[in-house]
């Protein structure tokens, strides 16, 4: 059984699909039994895709109040779980 350190240390690994079948299933039980993981590897999925949409040269500060304001908008969504640490 994995730990939340091993969900942690291969987050990345399972987002990129690198994971053999065997440890994928692994990875997925853990998730299903620990609420704390799901929210962390949902907050990495949403950080993904906030910095997928922003622009290959440096930032501007237009572009980080955007960056913020998805951040912001993904964790009130996010925020309904019932898993969500208090």
């Amino acid at each position: 059984m994995l730990t939340c350190r091993d969900v942690a240390s291969r987050a990345t690994e399972y987002m990129e699909g690198g994971l053999s079948i065997r440890a994928r299933l692994e990875f997925r039980m853990h998730l299903l039994m620990c609420g704390v993981c799901r929210l962390y590897v949902r907050q990495l999925v949403v950080t993904r895709q906030a910095l997928r949409r922003l622009p290959r040269a440096l930032p501007s500060d237009d572009d980080l109040d955007l960056l913020l304001g998805m951040f912001r908008s993904a964790s009130h969504t996010n925020g309904q779980d019932s898993d969500r640490p208090q």
